[in-house]
């Protein structure tokens, strides 16, 4: 059935008035105004080579995007759109240091001194280093002593100088209450053992400063129990000692006839004297050694 557009005929009928619309319609747009459209206002159309008309970046000469896009239409990506070389999601167009995974525009931005989401920027406190140790204030527990920051070598002195947020149990333990710490001083668990002692030395045998070293005078090489400090004079024989001055019930070594003063009071057998009237009256013995005979004084 033919119909004439306008026909007042069709309005008695709604159906077809209907009908007549939609093919007046479909007329219209077989006739190129669909594909005359601009959807995204970027002044080229479909029919003008527009790929993607949802896209106002998107158009037959547009400057390429790194964005995964065909923004000029040419059929093509640009070639860094498609390398990743550190395989970490971002193409080489967008990432500032493709060589490295941890660095991304979708990275978080951490305290090294490296732009490490690409843009362009550093954490605030990421370019001051106050104590000119070569580590940021970002990661610099105490930016203004250039001997403390990460990696130092921790010292006794309690604090944290490599600012890994500990220290060392010597550094906080003083068992003998000397005031020294473990990590100082040499004998922890001795009273008489620190180096606050300074030249100070104790009559013990025991480096009671620190320093060491033990002192000649004050040790017991011949291992009578005596030393030179004590009251020994001959520290490399030990049948000699003396009185020991902080033991006063010690007399000394026993003294002997020998020509040593065993009990080092500064006289050599001081408790014997040959009977020298007599000696022409001395026996010899039977091996014709002569025997003298002493005195008891």
């Amino acid at each position: 059935m033919r119909m004439r557009l306008g026909d007042r005929s069709n309005a008695r009928n709604p159906q077809l008035a209907v009908a007549a619309m939609l093919i007046g319609m479909v007329a219209i747009w077989g006739g190129g105004a669909f594909a005359a459209s601009d959807l995204d206002g970027d002044g080229y159309t479909e029919a003008e080579g527009d790929c993607n008309d949802d896209n106002d970046e998107v158009f037959p000469g547009a400057p390429a995007q790194c964005d995964l896009q065909d923004n000029d239409c040419d059929g093509n990506l640009e070639p860094d759109e498609l390398i990743d070389d550190d395989l970490d999601g971002w193409p080489l167009c967008a990432d500032c240091a493709d060589e490295e995974a941890a660095v991304n525009p979708g990275a978080s931005e951490i305290c090294d001194g490296r732009d490490n989401n690409c843009d362009f920027l550093l954490l605030p406190d990421e370019d001051v280093d106050v104590d000119m140790d070569s580590y940021p204030l970002c990661d610099d527990c105490n930016d203004l002593a250039p001997a403390i920051h990460p990696g130092a070598e921790e010292q006794c002195n309690g604090l944290d100088d490599d600012c890994d947020t500990w220290l060392v149990l010597e550094e906080v333990t003083d068992v003998d209450g000397d005031f020294a710490l473990a990590c100082i001083d040499c004998d922890d668990y001795d009273i008489d053992v620190s180096p606050w002692y300074g030249e100070w030395e104790l009559c013990d045998g025991i480096d009671n400063n620190c320093d060491g070293d033990v002192p000649a005078w004050e040790q017991d090489s011949d291992g009578d129990g005596f030393r030179l400090c004590n009251g020994d004079c001959d520290d490399s024989n030990p049948a000699v000692w003396g009185k020991d001055w902080a033991a006063p019930e010690s007399n000394g070594a026993p003294e002997v006839c020998d020509g040593i003063d065993n009990n080092c009071d500064g006289a050599v057998d001081d408790m014997f004297q040959f009977d020298a009237p007599n000696l022409a009256n001395d026996q010899q013995n039977s091996t014709g050694i002569t025997q003298f005979r002493r005195v008891w004084l």
